[in-house]
């Protein structure tokens, strides 16, 4: 369980944060570090002030702690550009009044006007650069003008030896805690913001590879303009389900694409099983390819295997949903163009007429049979005992020598 104290301190940081994006929200926390810690340090002042009995010294700290808990304020109020300028202002009127009115350079309190050049870089809005600079400069001219020109000890307190080193160490613990601490607040935030980028860089990965075969993926990261590639022999796969126009009359939209996809993610697995290469599916009918964009002597008979597979599978889902569903598998082979379309919304896609004969043996064909044109058959007849079905009309090609296999 979170310590209450955690709990608190948390709200607080959070403090104007709300509706920000990462960034801004950086700055916004990293200020209400900045001013809590201001807070803490001036209460410490203020206990110490009044129990040497130093009046004058609480009433300034008294101020400035008003001036801090604005620059959270004002961050509440979603003023959280002026919070940072406030911040540093009056850091720096407070440090320096304090070392040259009451505690004397000896006392190191005028060190804390270091945090600013160190710090502003990260709580400040990068369109107020001027800002930056502005605060910069006055907060390292009073560090030199109390370093260089403000007396040694107060002129206006007796501050004793003790006093002087206790208030000296105090002031360079203060601030280098104040540095380490804020700096490694903002480390942990960068290592969170690192993971976060490795995490969505995977991602956005995983989302190529899901798009694009690897090795196209890699050409497409080092900005190859125009990716086009010719094979002179792949084999090429169109399946479609049959019945599932009809069933999907009856049913939800929701309903339809949750069924699809039951089909299509095995499909997809037995793709990834057979090394074969999905292309695209369209409605409900599928398209794969073998021997690209990594050539491969066996092109056809993994397309086989894999064609076994998914009517095979087809066969068992429709038996467990209960449907009346098949699958029907067209499968040629020949010469095919490669390459990626689009510069947005782009896509891996397939051309020639081995790619068009593929689809026309699906649309001929006959469920739960693969049927093939002459090319295929010639790469797989000594393979799998497919059967001659004869000739058959063949939109824009006439009359064909087609094979079928029936699984």
């Amino acid at each position: 369980m979170k310590n209450p104290r955690k709990k608190l301190y948390d709200r607080l940081v959070a403090i104007g944060t709300q509706l920000l994006n990462e960034q801004e929200n950086r700055r916004v926390r990293l200020v209400n570090i900045l001013a809590l810690f201001g807070i803490l340090i001036n209460i410490c002042y203020i206990l110490i002030f009044s129990y040497l009995s130093w009046h004058n010294p609480v009433i300034l700290n008294l101020i400035a702690l008003i001036g801090y808990v604005f620059a959270i304020v004002f961050n509440r109020l979603g003023l959280n550009r002026l919070s940072p300028i406030h911040f540093c202002i009056v850091v720096t009127i407070h440090m320096t009044l304090l070392t040259i009115l009451f505690l004397g350079k000896q006392s190191a309190a005028h060190f804390y006007l270091l945090i600013i050049p160190c710090l502003s870089f990260l709580i400040f809005h990068p369109k107020d650069k001027l800002w930056i600079y502005i605060v910069g400069i006055l907060s390292i001219s009073s560090l030199l003008y109390c370093e260089y020109f403000a007396d040694v000890s107060s002129w206006l307190l007796p501050i004793s030896e003790v006093n002087l080193r206790f208030l000296h160490f105090t002031a360079i613990a203060g601030t280098s805690f104040l540095l380490t601490k804020v700096v490694s607040i903002f480390s942990k935030d960068i290592q969170v913001a690192q993971n976060k980028l490795k995490k969505e860089h995977a991602r956005s990965e995983q989302l190529l590879l899901n798009i694009l075969p690897e090795p196209i993926a890699r050409r497409l990261k080092i900005q190859e303009e125009v990716i086009a590639d010719n094979y002179q022999s792949a084999t090429i796969l169109f399946a479609d389900i049959i019945g599932f126009t009809q069933f999907s009359s009856g049913i939800s939209p929701h309903e339809l694409v949750s069924v699809l996809n039951i089909y299509f993610t095995e499909f997809d697995r037995l793709s990834r099983l057979h090394e074969i290469e999905k292309i695209k599916t369209i409605g409900d009918s599928y398209m794969v390819a073998s021997g690209i964009p990594i050539p491969s002597e066996r092109h056809a008979e993994k397309i086989i295997h894999f064609a076994i597979s998914i009517i095979k599978a087809t066969r068992e889902i429709s038996s467990r949903l209960g449907q009346d569903i098949s699958i029907r598998v067209g499968v040629n082979s020949g010469p095919v163009t490669a390459g990626v379309i689009g510069k947005e919304k782009f896509a891996y896609d397939l051309w020639g007429d081995a790619v068009n004969l593929a689809s026309r043996m699906e649309s001929s064909g006959i469920a739960n049979h693969i049927q093939i044109t002459e090319a295929s058959y010639q790469l797989v007849k000594n393979i799998f005992p497919f059967e001659l079905r004869g000739q058959i009309q063949i939109k824009g090609k006439g009359e064909m020598t087609v094979y079928t296999l029936s699984v």
